[in-house]
């Protein structure tokens, strides 16, 4: 059965669609308003598969462990089902969606002055299959908006919106990398999201309050490269910084920039893709403000790699965002200023005080991995 929705920004009309009976977009029937439409959607023809592609990134990935118990405690069928009956609504940005005849608006919905269900540990954060639990799906949450392999959820506390992010079941890993990053990057003055750690059943967590002000969207750095056509002579660092300046940015990202790619480097980060980094930009002005903090270090440290295979690895690590290999990644630096910095040398103090946290970490890998990190950093001084 076919549905026609509206999908909105604020309170504008941006444009109207229709789904098909698996809830996705079968027909754009108007565009109301190009100037709202996603940034890096409106700068060519408008079409059904980029348009797909920008609503369901909001989804919870099909690949998350645990999908399937969410699905069953909400009964609902799909992600996709699942995001069009949350009307598409998450805590990234101020866009949303709603039936064609549905008289709602902006301030009644959305998540970041309206409070919402904090059903968030026996559902969104276990890998769990308990038959028991059950969820109104009708009842609106960011929780069935929420990017990422990682289980995750938001809560409200004090007018305040959290999130609360788990990991990978065998060394738990994430969320020390988290607060490992998070406050050495604080000892550098880089600005970045402040994570914590929490407890919830004896199982780590990392816990950050939301980047955004309820009139600020994050635009990722995927939408953002769409707005120009690349020159095959220039990097695709290059490429982004241009994009970054059409939209009002000035020379001051390079910097920052330089600083995200050698801070990856150090860290071992494998995992800056190009939902991974981006710009805030203000909802009402529609201007962008900044570049947004550094977020999501979870995947550094080696996370993802078993211990005997760090070494090798450590030899040649993927990259997700300006190059295919952090080898390469690094030398598009221009400035390394950074590295001149004494709390440079803090990371290795940090990991190793928050790693003997971790029960789930052996000495053999917290050791490995501290080594590769005193490495990195003095391959990194040779490069500059």
């Amino acid at each position: 059965m076919k549905s026609r929705y509206v999908i909105l920004h604020l309170n504008f009309p941006v444009a109207s669609v229709v789904f098909d009976d698996k809830y996705s977009i079968l027909k754009i029937e108007k565009v109301y308003d190009k100037e709202r439409l996603p940034i890096g959607l409106y700068t060519k023809q408008l079409n059904v598969s980029d348009l797909n592609e920008w609503l369901f990134s909001r989804a919870i990935p099909q690949k998350r462990t645990g999908l399937k118990f969410i699905l069953e405690a909400t009964n609902t069928s799909s992600n996709k089902e699942l995001l069009i009956k949350n009307l598409g609504l998450g805590l990234t940005d101020n866009y949303w969606i709603k039936p064609e005849k549905l008289d709602l608006s902006w301030e009644k919905v959305n998540f970041f002055e309206n409070n919402f269900s904090e059903v968030v540990n026996s559902v969104y954060l276990k890998h769990s299959s308990k038959k028991d639990i059950a969820i109104d799906a009708d009842k609106l949450t960011p929780n069935n908006a929420s990017s990422g392999m990682l289980p995750k959820g938001w809560i409200c506390k004090s007018n305040k919106r959290y999130m609360i992010k788990g990991s990978e079941l065998l060394n738990y890993q994430e969320p020390y990398n988290e607060v490992i990053i998070s406050r050495w990057l604080n000892g550098l003055g880089v600005d970045h999201v402040k994570y914590k750690l929490k407890l919830i059943e004896k199982r780590p967590y990392s816990i950050c309050e939301n980047m955004l002000g309820k009139d600020e969207e994050l635009i990722h750095a995927c939408y953002v490269s769409n707005l120009l056509k690349r020159d095959n002579k220039k990097s695709y660092l290059d490429h982004y910084i241009n994009c970054c300046k059409e939209l009002g940015l000035d020379d001051s990202i390079r910097r920052a920039l330089d600083n995200m790619i050698i801070i990856d480097y150090i860290s071992a980060n494998i995992d800056r893709h190009w939902s991974n980094f981006g710009i805030i930009r203000d909802s009402i002005t529609l201007r962008v403000k900044r570049l947004a903090p550094l977020y999501d270090n979870g995947a550094a440290l080696f996370a993802k790699i078993p211990t005997l295979d760090i070494k090798i690895e450590n030899k040649d690590l993927k990259c997700q965002s300006f190059n295919s290999k952090q080898t390469g990644n690094i030398k598009l630096v221009t400035n390394f200023d950074i590295l001149e910095n004494p709390s440079i040398h803090n990371l290795i103090d940090i990991s190793a005080e928050e790693f003997t946290k971790n029960i789930h970490m052996d000495n053999k890998r917290k050791n490995e991995i501290i080594f590769r990190i005193k490495q990195r950093i003095k391959t990194a001084r040779k490069i500059k």
